[in-house]
Formats: C-alpha cells, structure tokens, sequence
C-alpha cells in the first residue's frame, strides 16, 4: 500500500470508498514498518549484546583455565593426511613437540602448529590445567565479529517473519475485501443487467 494512501485511509477524512477492510490494511501497513524500522533493530541489538556478553565471559573464563606455554618441536612439521579427534582438517600441520605445565611437568605430543616448524623451532600453544593443548581463548575482535553476524542474522530472519505473516494477513485482508465486493455485486449487477 502506498504511504500516502496509507495517511488518508487512517486520517480523519476517509475516501468515501474506504472499507473496514481497507483499514485494517492500512493499520497492517504501519504496524509492518513499525516492526521493521524499530523492532528489528532492537532485536537485532538484543541478540548481537547476548552474543557478545557470553563470548567475552568464554573468553574470560577460557584464559583463567588456559595458560600460554613455549613448546619446542622436535621433528618437523608435517601435513595432517586424515581427520582425527586433534586435527580435523586435512592439511593441517602437525609437529611432536615437549613443554612443560605450569607445574614443570614434562608433556610430549603432538601439537597443531600455525607454521611450518622446524625441529628445534619454539612455538607458542595454549594449554589446560591438565597440560594437553587446547585452542587459545577467542580474540575480543572473534567475539565482536561474531555477535554482529548474529544480530546482523537475527534481523533479516526477524525481518523476513515479519514480512511472511503481514503477506498473510494481507491476503487474507484480500479475501475479505474481494468476498464483500463480491456481495455487493450480486446486489447491483441485477438491477444493472435487468435480470433478476
């Protein structure tokens, strides 16, 4: 429905041919861009916030359980073939290395390294209170990017709802107006036609 049809129709000046019908349409129309030009933006912020809240108290969290330790690989790294419960991606590097916990307890593994480490080579990996090698803590910048791409889904799947159910309601709308078109037909076509 056009804007300023939508004005007249819910002015104090109706068109003469304006129906109950037409008015709740109208009425259907305004709440479609109230819902659209505030609601979605509000939920979508909502979300993005309860995104971003949870992932920086992870990421918090995370960093309290996990410690930054210096692993020396001892052989050099090689390209995972398979996916395994470690490395999951195919071609991801893998190299044997030792490190110490926090503790000073000796551990020997396999690590997932992020460069092509040679034996002897000293890399950085996150650890558990166990000393087994864990994902570092998500990056503020991760959580950030997430919680936009949440709020950013949450709105174009809100509006896309919205959209959905006044589509409905419209046709529906429709079929009322059309039925009392219909009606009013039957009344005046005979007196129209001459046939009664």
């Amino acid at each position: 429905m056009h804007p300023i049809r939508v004005l007249r129709t819910l002015g104090p000046r109706r068109p003469p041919l304006c129906r109950g019908v037409d008015v709740a349409h109208a009425w259907l129309t305004v709440a479609l861009a109230v819902l659209l030009l505030v609601g979605g933006p509000l939920i979508a912020f909502g979300a993005g916030r309860s995104v971003y809240r949870h992932g920086m108290a992870a990421a918090l969290q995370a960093g309290r359980e996990q410690a930054r330790v210096d692993a020396t690989v001892t052989a050099d790294a090689t390209a995972n073939t398979q996916a395994s419960q470690y490395a999951g991606v195919r071609g991801q590097l893998l190299a044997p290395a030792r490190w110490y916990d926090t503790r000073g307890v000796l551990h020997v593994g396999t690590i997932v390294s992020v460069t092509a480490a040679g034996a002897g080579t000293v890399v950085e990996i996150w650890i558990n209170e166990a000393g087994d090698q864990v994902p570092p803590p998500p990056r503020r910048g991760l959580v950030i990017e997430r919680a936009v791409g949440i709020g950013a889904s949450t709105a174009v799947g809100f509006g896309f709802l919205v959209v959905i159910a006044f589509l409905a309601a419209a046709r529906t709308l429709d079929r009322r107006r059309f039925a009392s078109w219909h009606l009013a037909w039957e009344s005046v076509e005979p007196r129209w036609s001459g046939r009664r």
